[in-house]
Formats: C-alpha cells, structure tokens, sequence
C-alpha cells in the first residue's frame, strides 16, 4: 500500500495472487487497477485479500478451499469482491483459510478447515463468510499455516486450528472454536526506586525498567521497558527491590542479589569492584533457610524460617539494631536472640513484629517513625506500647504504618503530604489510627505515599501524588485514604519510588504513576491502572481522527481526551 491508496504488488504470480489480471511472475512491483482507495491488505499462501476504505472487502489469487470467499472454488487473477458488506476492518490470509473482523466487531471466517482453523466448531470448508461464535469484541486477527489468533477489545487472547507445534498455546490438540490463552499469572511483585521485579505463578522471575547498575539481573544494564526474564529458573519465592539492588530467596530458601554492591550491601563480607555492577544473580553465603527480605536506604534486614532477624549495611542510626557499636557490616548479623514474625525497612530505621504479636522499631527518629513518643534514634529495638495484636507493619521515608489483628491500621511519623492518612498534618510520635475501618488486611509505604488493602480486596491509598502514584486517576496529593478505582480484586500491592504495582485475584499485574524508566513495563505513563502484558508493548496503534460516530472497534492506548459543552471528545491516540 502507498499512501496515495495505491495497491502495488510483485513476486511469484502463478495463481494470480499478484491481481494483475495475468499469471506471470514480476520482479517489480505493478499496480492493481486504478483505485486510489486501498486501505489494508493481507497476503496468504498464493491468494490475496485486500480491503477499500469503503469498507468492502476484495480477494483475488487461489480458491481451491473457498478461501476467496466468493461462493466458489475458482481461481480469479483480478480482484473479486466479498459479498456486499461495507463494513469490513481488518483481514488475514493463512494457509487456505481467511479470517477477518467487521466494523460491528464480529468475526468471519472462510476457506479450508479441516483442522478447525475457522473455528467454526466443525472441519468443514466454507466458501462464503460464515460467523465465528455471536461475539461482538473482536479487535484484530492473525492467520497462521493451519491456525488462527485473535485478540478481543478487552485485551484477551484466542486461538483455534492446528496444534501441531504448540502455535495455540497450550499443550492440547487442535481446537475447531475459539480458545482463550490464560494471560500469566504473577505471584508477587517488588518495587524499586525505578525498577520492577516480579516472580509468575510457575516459579520464573521477571524484571523490568532502569537497569544501569544491573539490578534486573538479565546479564546487562540496558532499561527494560518491558518485562524481561531473569535467567532460566522457575524456583524463586519471594523478591525485594531496593534503590539499585535486587534480592530474592528460591524455595529451597537460598538468598541472592543483583545489582548495585558499592556500599557492601550484597552481604557477601567484602566491597568488590568486580561487583559493583552484578547483572546476574549471586548466592549470598550458603544458607539455605532464608523466609523474607526487606531493604532500605542502605541497609538490609531479612528473616530467617527459624524467625530469627539477621541485618547489614549502613549503620549510622542504629538501622541494624546491633546496640552501642554504629559500625557497618558487610555480612549479616543476628539482631538479638527473639522470634520475629515480620520485618519492614525505611529509610534509615527499621521496624518488626515479633511472634509474640508485640511491635519493635529502631534507628532513625527525626520525625517519630519510631512511635516511642521520641525523636531520639534508637540502636537497639524498643517496643512500640504494649499491645501484643499487631500483624503486619511498613516503613517509608520517614514514617511507618501498621495492621492489628482486630483490622485496625495505625501510623505515625513524618506527615508533610499526609501520608499517615490522619487529620492534619503533623507528624506524630506515637501509633494514631487512620479512620475507624476494621477491615485492613495490609499496608504498604514508601518515600510519601501509602497503600492498603482492605478485606474485601479494595484498594487505598493516599499521601503524595505528584506523578499519579496513587493511581486516583489525578496527581492531587491525598491526605485520607482514598479507593483506587472501584475494583474489589486486588491481592498484593508494591510501592516504588514515584510508581505502583499491584497484583489482582487472576493473577493479573497492574501498575501506575512513574514510567520515566519503563519500570510500568509499557509505554505511556498514565495516572491510572492498565494492564502490564508480558514482553512487549500492550498493542501496535495507529493515529485517527474520530468523528461522530465513535471509535472505531479495537484496542486503543488514549493519551488525551476532552468533552466541550456541544460533547465534542477529541481522542488523542498514542
């Protein structure tokens, strides 16, 4: 196609599928009549289709199988409309079968099928558009040799036909319907200060966005925008993103780290300059019982499956929690002799739930992220009140947040964007409940903002906003928890620094604020949740101008919209 709507063609021409009106090869490309109105072609096994910005469609070329769609099994060498419809909007030419989409979103199906590939439910040719299924949400199709694709307006994927090679995508025979392809399933997802890591439901990890000092562990250090595999295994557990740094604990509860070791952070016992930039997994030590990690500024804490709390790294607060000496480590060391239950690091202090239910904080207390009812930094863990209910806890920048068992959520610390979600905002030195819900499942915190998750798989959030990582559809700060949208399925949730990842019931990844790096995994930054796909850009679009008569069906990335009093909406597609 030019852009003049000329339709050229050239190459092998022995059925006529170059539509010349002859069945002689051509080295050069020659014109198809004189129509100046060619919208998108297809190009089949021998045969051709082709469809006018009138919206009919045309086939020319081989039609042994009906593949032409006109009725018949003749060969034509010129094109030969389908039909009378004018409704066509996109078309693939496969092996000996045609697939295409309609302006209404329905899909059509014609040609050979003796292996199901029309999806028709039956192995019978068809040499007239025959509809697969009632649906009306279909949004672009792909004909292979014997199978066929088709991706649906809410972004699900289907196949059908041949399975000979496993081109369906699952480990069955040939499908004669359509059949969905399960989107993968993520099991957990960490947040760094630009980039993200998360582990699938079958035990692989994947990673994605800035990369300089290697911490998405693919053996390099260029930016990811979109997810990339961490080497072959499919045993990782659980994953902690720091500033530049990655950790990760396999099921058989060994530790490992990427990235960035310059301060010793790895744990290893040594700075090397070898490893300052690790771009692949590295097995710290040889313990094989490691349960959680969790990562700071510059420091690290982990727990043990015996509960015990080991740490290392910066210590020039009493992040580590060691007592007198402020010296730092650079192999972990045993924080005291208690069972812990839970451990979360801020900035530079450090906060843990004991098995006990009691709550332990210490190192840096500028702003009260301790919640002793001091600003004095603490060496040694000191225990926040007296309740023994406490369930789950989250340190950000300079303030901590906290579950009780009852559902209550507690925070204190630092409140200069309201990220403690109390009235006002002054800090506060000691626990004060955020509202009076009981039904807090778990909370999550970075630099300003933070989340929860409620019983009923609500999401909240609130704090600073600047680049939409509340994911409240604008970039106004929240000083109260706020719903992220109104979806009632969300599992588990990661801050980063400026961004968020969220998980769903399906397994489905979700993330929103900061993509300056491509740490969303795609490429537009918007302020509002879209589904993260694997491996590439969500969807190849195309520019338009829409009228009065809508959108057009299919999948669209929107970079702009705006409704005028007369509802005029312009549609700005990315």
């Amino acid at each position: 196609l030019r852009t003049d709507g000329t339709l050229w063609t050239w190459g092998e021409n022995s059925s006529g599928q170059l539509g010349d009106g002859t069945i002689s090869n051509h080295l050069t490309p020659v014109q198809i009549g004189a129509a100046t109105t060619w919208q998108q072609v297809s190009a089949g096994a021998l045969y051709t289709a082709a469809i006018r910005q009138d919206g009919t469609l045309w086939t020319w070329g081989e039609g042994i199988f009906g593949q032409l769609g006109t009725g018949s099994t003749n060969t034509s060498n010129t094109p030969a409309q389908v039909g009378t419809a004018t409704t066509w909007q996109q078309v693939s030419a496969g092996g000996g079968h045609t697939v295409a989409v309609r302006q209404d979103g329905s899909l059509w199906a014609w040609g050979l099928n003796y292996q199901g590939q029309l999806g028709l439910g039956t192995t019978t040719n068809q040499v007239t558009p025959a509809r697969v299924g009632n649906g009306t949400n279909w949004a672009a199709v792909a004909t292979g040799r014997i199978h066929s694709v088709a991706l649906s307006t809410t972004g699900t994927l289907w196949t059908w036909g041949s399975n000979d090679a496993g081109q369906l995508g699952n480990n069955e025979g040939p499908q004669v319907t359509p059949r969905q392809i399960a989107p993968p399933a993520w099991r957990w997802a960490a947040a760094g200060y630009a980039h993200s890591v998360a582990v699938r439901q079958d035990g692989s990890l994947w990673a994605w966005g800035r990369n300089g000092y290697g911490q998405l562990g693919n053996g390099n250090t260029t930016d990811q925008a979109a997810p990339v595999q961490v080497g072959t295994a499919t045993t990782w557990q659980h994953v902690a993103a720091g500033t530049t740094i990655t950790f990760a604990i396999r099921q058989d509860g060994s530790l490992w780290a990427w990235g960035n070791n310059t301060e010793g952070l790895f744990g290893t016992g040594t700075i090397s300059p070898a490893s300052d930039r690790q771009t692949s997994p590295l097995q710290i030590g040889t313990a094989t019982t490691w349960r959680s990690v969790a990562i700071g500024f510059e420091h690290v804490v982990a727990l043990r499956q015996d509960g015990t709390l080991w740490a290392w790294g910066h210590n020039s607060n009493g992040q580590l929690g060691l007592g007198s000496s402020f010296a730092d480590q650079l192999a972990p060391v045993q924080v005291g002799t208690a069972t812990w239950q839970s451990v979360a690091a801020g900035h530079n202090h450090t906060v843990a739930v004991r098995q006990d239910g009691t709550l332990w904080a210490w190192g840096n207390n500028m702003y009260g992220s301790l919640g002793n009812g001091t600003i004095t930094d603490q060496a040694t863990p000191v225990q926040i009140g007296t309740a023994t209910t406490w369930k789950q806890v989250a340190a950000g920048y300079n303030h901590t947040l906290a579950v009780r068992t009852d559902g209550s959520l507690w925070a204190w610390g630092a409140n200069n964007y309201g990220q403690l979600g109390t009235p006002g905002l002054a800090q506060q030195l000691t626990p004060a409940q955020v509202g009076t819900a009981t039904t807090w499942q778990s909370v999550t915190a970075t630099e300003s903002s933070s989340t929860a998750l409620r019983q009923d798989g609500t999401l909240w959030a609130w704090g600073y906003n600047g680049v939409g990582q509340l994911g409240t559809s604008t970039t106004t700060t929240q000083r109260t928890p706020t719903p992220v949208g109104t979806g009632a399925t969300w599992q588990q949730v990661a801050l980063g620094g400026s961004f968020t990842l969220a998980i769903r019931t399906d397994g489905a990844l979700w993330g929103w604020g900061d993509n300056s790096a491509g740490q969303l995994g795609y490429s537009p930054a918007n302020p509002m949740p879209v589904y993260i796909p694997m491996g590439g850009t969500p969807l190849a679009t195309t520019s338009a101008e829409v009228g009065l008569t809508g959108l057009a069906p299919g999948l669209y990335l929107l970079r702009a919209a705006a409704g005028g009093t007369s509802r005029t909406l312009r549609l700005v597609v990315e």
